[in-house]
C-alpha cells in the first residue's frame, strides 16, 4: 500500500512536468537508439526507419502541432505499417500515436495504445521501451484518475496496484540498462522504486 501511494503522489507530482511527455521523447530518441546509445541494441533490427516513414511521422508531428489529432494518428499509423513492411519494430509512431491521444485528453486511448507497445516491445526483447511504455502507461492512468473523480474510476486502486507491481519487478529485470532504470525511476515513479 505504501509503494502505491508513494507511486500515486509521484505520478501526482510528475503531472506537473507534462512537458517531459513530449521532451523525453519516451524510449526512443531523436538518435533512433532507444536510449542504448552506442550500444548494440542500437544496431539491431528494430531500429529501421525507412524514408517513408520518416516522412509520415513528419506528416504526423505537423498534424498534432495543428491539433488534428486524428489525422495525425492516421500518418502515424501508416508509418508503423511501412516500418513493419521493412521488418522492424514501429516503438517512435506508436508512441506518437499515444501522445496524440494523450494531447487530445483521451487518456484511456493513450494508455491502451501505450499497453499495446508495452505487449509488442516484450515479443521483441526491446525492454527499454517496455519499462518505458509501462511506466508512461501508469502515469497516465494517474492523469486519468486526477482528470475525472473517483466515482467515475472504481478499480483505480486494483489497477494501480497491478501496474505498480509489474513495473516494479521490470525495472528489477538485470538486462535493463542501468541508466534507464534511473530515469524512469527519477521520471515517472518519483524514486519510488529505487533500492
Amino acid at each position: 500500500m505504501r509503494t502505491i501511494q508513494h507511486l500515486t503522489t509521484a505520478l501526482v507530482v510528475t503531472a506537473v512536468l507534462a512537458g517531459v511527455v513530449t521532451s523525453n521523447g519516451y524510449a526512443q530518441r531523436a538518435d533512433g537508439t532507444n536510449g542504448a546509445k552506442g550500444s548494440l541494441l542500437a544496431l539491431l533490427a528494430w531500429d529501421i526507419m525507412p524514408g517513408d516513414a520518416e516522412a509520415l511521422i513528419d506528416k504526423g508531428d505537423e498534424l498534432v502541432g495543428s491539433r488534428d489529432y486524428g489525422a495525425a494518428r492516421r500518418e502515424y499509423a501508416a508509418a508503423v505499417e511501412v516500418i513493419r513492411a521493412a521488418g522492424g519494430f514501429p516503438s517512435l509512431p506508436i508512441r506518437k500515436m499515444a501522445d496524440a491521444y494523450y494531447f487530445e485528453k483521451k487518456y484511456q486511448s493513450a494508455i491502451r495504445t501505450l499497453d499495446d507497445l508495452t505487449e509488442e516491445a516484450a515479443e521483441v526483447g526491446d525492454i527499454v521501451t517496455q519499462a518505458w511504455a509501462q511506466a508512461d502507461a501508469a502515469w497516465l492512468l494517474d492523469v486519468d484518475c486526477q482528470a475525472h473523480a473517483k466515482s467515475e474510476r472504481p478499480g483505480r486502486n486494483l489497477e494501480m496496484k497491478k501496474r505498480a507491481n509489474s513495473l516494479r519487478r521490470l525495472l528489477a529485470s538485470p538486462y535493463l540498462p542501468a541508466e534507464e532504470r534511473t530515469e524512469i525511476i527519477n521520471k515517472r515513479c518519483g524514486g519510488c522504486h529505487a533500492k
